[in-house]
């Protein structure tokens, strides 16, 4: 989908200036936010447009299981090359009759429980590509925040780089350093600098991956979030009590259901069916009519559905074994998910209050120190990449708890922050 609006000439002229690789013209909204970035997947994704031929799907299958068998008109001629006394057509003896079949063994209804539990199974798996879907749409938001938080943080030290290179080279001209100082300060800016061309390159990969979740190029130019603000991080009780909500637990609980209803019908189809049915013979000879009446039953000597009951047993038996063990395994799954997220807080609270402010004591120190030619500039840049790296980790860090958060509010389907199942199934429905 493209999203064409007319801009003013001097805009898309800048625009044009501005473009650095081969794009179609789209107009570029000052932000979207995570919210925005949902409801335009929800209503564009081509995964989850596929849904309402689903539902459709479903529907007819259904009508189809309660579909009965129809009656069956059958017209059966004798003697067609005559008989005794009368010769050829004239001898014919013409029977029409009607009958009906009878299902025996409840047949209907099993077939319908089976289609019904198959549009639930239906609905279930996309309950759960839906979140996946939309957990996929925010880990791109998250990673295209994550990298405008460290290129903030790379133009900071791009500025403070630039100061101390200026400050080496008026030291330089004073005879105070010497040139392999001012080399080395250059050879570190540059690589800053490279390092903040490759990112400017790389903004508009992940752009790009974000817009193709919604079948479209960015039409935006900035995310907005505060990545460095964390929710409430949830108790291990509040998200081992969501595991019997969780939508793959539903899927698997579905998927047993039709396993069941598969098991069911085989039975039901293996029992004989009652044929009957009823009508009239005009007796050529005699010149009169007779009624005649026919009852048939097939005489099953064994079960002509034996291997398929069995087969759908065994199923069924495997999506029990599967059932009770998805449980477990997202309890642990979600154990594990719990505990790393809070072993990163951990260590965010850590560099917050003990390393980060250790390491800016340290470079306001190292810069005075430069300033009055007390140290190198090799240690100076020694001290300021200690804090960038401390910064660079707590963005880091951030990401990847907003990341489990995320895993964990797909896996149970509960809102641990953006509440992505509260984003409409419905294409075009508002939120």
């Amino acid at each position: 989908m493209f999203y064409r609006v007319k801009l003013p000439r001097w805009l898309v002229a800048r625009a044009l200036g501005w473009s650095c690789v081969l794009l179609p013209i789209v107009s570029m909204a000052e932000s979207i936010t995570l919210g925005q970035a949902l409801q335009k997947t929800t209503e564009n994704n081509l995964l989850l447009l596929q849904y309402p031929f689903f539902q459709q799907q479903a529907v007819a299958e259904l009508k189809q299981a309660k579909i009965r068998p129809q009656p069956t008109l059958q017209l059966e001629v004798e003697n067609i090359l005559g008989r005794h006394q009368l010769e050829g057509i004239d001898g014919a003896e013409t029977t029409l009759m009607l009958s009906q079949l009878i299902e025996l063994g409840d047949k209907r209804r099993a077939r319908i429980d089976f289609a019904t539990a198959e549009a639930k199974q239906r609905a279930a798996a996309f309950e759960l590509t839906r979140l996946k879907v939309l957990a996929e749409t925010s880990r791109r938001f998250y990673a295209l925040l994550s990298h405008d938080a460290f290129a903030t943080l790379l133009d900071k030290r791009i500025k403070q780089e630039k100061a101390a290179f200026r400050l080496i080279q008026q030291r330089a001209k004073a005879g105070a350093v010497s040139d392999v100082d001012v080399k080395k300060m250059a050879l570190h800016l540059e690589k800053s600098l490279v390092q903040q061309l490759a990112l400017t390159q790389q903004r508009q990969l992940l752009k790009m991956a974000l817009s193709s979740q919604w079948l479209a190029y960015p039409a935006f130019d900035q995310v907005k979030g505060n990545l460095l603000a964390l929710p409430i991080l949830p108790s291990i009780e509040q998200v081992q009590q969501a595991v019997e909500q969780s939508p793959e637990y539903l899927l698997k609980h579905a998927q047993m259901l039709v396993a069941s209803g598969q098991s069911q019908l085989a039975q039901r189809q293996g029992k004989a069916d009652f044929r009957l049915g009823g009508g009239v013979k005009y007796l050529n000879e005699e010149d009169s009519f007779a009624l005649t009446l026919r009852a048939s039953m097939p005489l099953h000597l064994s079960n002509p559905n034996a291997g398929r009951i069995e087969a759908a047993n065994a199923q069924y038996r495997l999506s029990q074994q599967q059932f009770a063990a998805s449980e477990k395994r997202l309890a642990l799954e979600l154990h594990q998910l719990h505990r790393q997220t809070l072993l990163l807080k951990s260590e965010i609270d850590w560099i917050t209050k003990r390393l980060l402010p250790q390491a800016k004591s340290l470079l306001a120190a190292s810069q005075s120190a430069l300033a009055k030619g007390q140290i190198t500039v090799l240690q100076w840049a020694d001290s300021e990449d200690e804090v960038f790296a401390l910064e660079e980790a707590l963005i880091r860090k951030h990401t990847q708890i907003y990341n489990h958060l995320l895993t964990i509010e797909q896996i149970t389907g509960v809102s641990l922050g953006v509440d992505i199942r509260a984003i409409p199934r419905q294409t075009g429905e508002n939120r």
